[in-house]
């Protein structure tokens, strides 16, 4: 048994990633006070996050592709069984748990999950799309941020303004993954060089953090200034954009914690987060 595997697949890199985008949209629905979620609301999403996204893994590891080392599922050693097994696990515990907090936060919880889903699954797999492979992580992210902000009951025309920078942010970030892929899917993107495509996203980091700072979006203000030598150094540098991929996943829910710091469970799993990204690290040398 590969333990550095299993610890990678119970690190829940991408899962904070997207539920940041709750957790904000929570904070900035309700006035910016981070009070009155329970720990079973925060938990049912985010376990199905985590389970969403290890089906879309799993379709990746089908097709046989390798994103890169950051990729939580495709250089995994384990048994196909094992990682059906804790992704049903992670689905069904993650519905139960809404079902208890209200009704309708369970269908919200589906509906926010949709979009992972629908990425990979015939006969839509948005995946296969041109540019819905980009618009599914921008739907994702709105679904969450508006999730967030309805559900802290805060009012409908600002969540529409306040989600931009995110949704913009959530856009940027797709066309980095999407460009990192082995075998990506043609898109708009495809017929850009890849010097003209990092100029191109250069432009809309600028774009994202000017909005940003109008809008007084501080996580995302500061993930642009973060990505932005990343990106400069992707220029000279090709497929250095993994980098930029494993400082925004890291960052964005280390600067959400600083909103959510009284809330226990959250500081606690990221930290149990934190030190297992560390163990896996110092075991990867030592793997087969």
């Amino acid at each position: 048994m590969k333990i550095a595997d299993y610890i990678k697949a119970l690190s829940p890199l991408w899962s904070f990633f997207f539920f940041s985008f709750f957790l904000l949209g929570y904070f900035r629905g309700s006035g910016n006070v981070a009070d009155g979620l329970s720990a079973r609301s925060f938990l049912s999403l985010l376990f199905g996050v985590s389970g969403a996204l290890l089906v879309v893994q799993l379709h990746y590891c089908e097709l046989g592709h390798k994103l890169s080392s950051y990729s939580p599922v495709m250089r995994f050693w384990i048994p196909l069984r094992d990682i059906v097994a804790l992704t049903l696990a992670l689905l069904v515990i993650s519905i139960v748990l809404a079902v208890t907090v209200k009704p309708l936060f369970a269908i919200g919880v589906i509906v926010v999950l949709a979009p992972f889903l629908l990425f990979v699954f015939s006969p839509i797999s948005l995946r296969r799309r041109g540019l819905w492979y980009n618009f599914t992580f921008l739907l994702s992210a709105l679904l969450l941020f508006s999730f967030g902000w309805i559900f802290s009951g805060g009012s409908f025309p600002s969540m529409l303004l306040h989600s931009i920078p995110y949704s913009l942010f959530a856009f940027f970030f797709s066309v980095v993954i999407w460009h990192l892929e082995e075998r990506p899917p043609e898109t708009v993107f495809s017929r850009f060089s890849h010097r003209e495509l990092i100029l191109l996203l250069i432009l809309g980091l600028i774009l994202i953090g000017i909005v940003s700072y109008l809008l007084h979006e501080q996580v995302i203000f500061l993930l642009s200034i973060f990505s932005f030598p990343f990106l400069l150094w992707s220029i000279f540098v090709p497929s250095r954009e993994v980098l930029l991929v494993n400082v925004v996943l890291f960052l964005m829910p280390i600067f959400t914690a600083f909103y959510f710091i009284d809330y226990l469970w959250y500081v606690f799993l990221l930290v149990v987060f934190c030190v297992f990204r560390l163990v896996y690290i110092l075991l990867l040398p030592r793997r087969g």
